[in-house]
């Protein structure tokens, strides 16, 4: 006869939870069924839920009602919530990041360009009346 734990152990719905039977209360109604109680363990937290069995000699078969393991996908997405926002936050560091390194490359760029159009300016000669002209044009200032 299988106990409760063998049978949760072996069930590929609820195998990968690692629900631990703590102990099982039985309580005959009619003829070989039984209803009762299971003191389980999940997570460290312990929880009660409710079974009939109907047994027969050698072997045994376990019935639980609908919803009586929903505990486990409510943990389940709460966990998967954190970490979410754990990955959330960290995108939002990394973003932070990015756009602190893209402003210092945009200074840096915005500077050799200067230092770029004021060589040229140089070597070409040009007044200081075209280049007041063409700084205003960069700033949207008249002269």
């Amino acid at each position: 006869m299988k106990s409760f734990q063998e049978t949760m152990d072996e069930d590929p719905e609820f195998s990968e939870y690692g629900i631990i039977a703590k102990e099982v209360s039985l309580v005959k109604k009619v003829g070989n069924e039984y209803a009762g109680l299971v003191d389980i363990e999940y997570k460290g937290k312990p929880r009660k839920i409710s079974i009939t069995a109907t047994i027969d000699g050698s072997n045994v078969i376990w019935e639980t009602k609908p919803g009586q393991f929903v505990f486990t996908a409510v943990e389940e997405l709460e966990e998967l919530g954190k970490e979410f926002e754990k990955l959330g936050e960290e995108l939002e560091e990394e973003m932070e990041t990015i756009e602190e390194d893209l402003e210092e490359d945009f200074v840096e760029l915005q500077n050799e360009i200067d230092q770029m159009f004021n060589l040229e300016n140089a070597d070409t000669g040009v007044d200081s009346d075209v280049n007041q002209s063409l700084d205003s044009l960069g700033t949207g200032e008249s002269q």
